[in-house]
């Protein structure tokens, strides 16, 4: 439960990381 909940926030971490890159080349 641990490892997964981890990976899964470091994917969280990736998603939102594309979501700001994304953000500042449309703006």
């Amino acid at each position: 439960l641990k490892s997964s909940s981890t990976c899964i926030r470091a994917m969280v971490k990736q998603e939102i990381r594309r979501v700001m890159l994304l953000v500042v080349e449309t703006y």
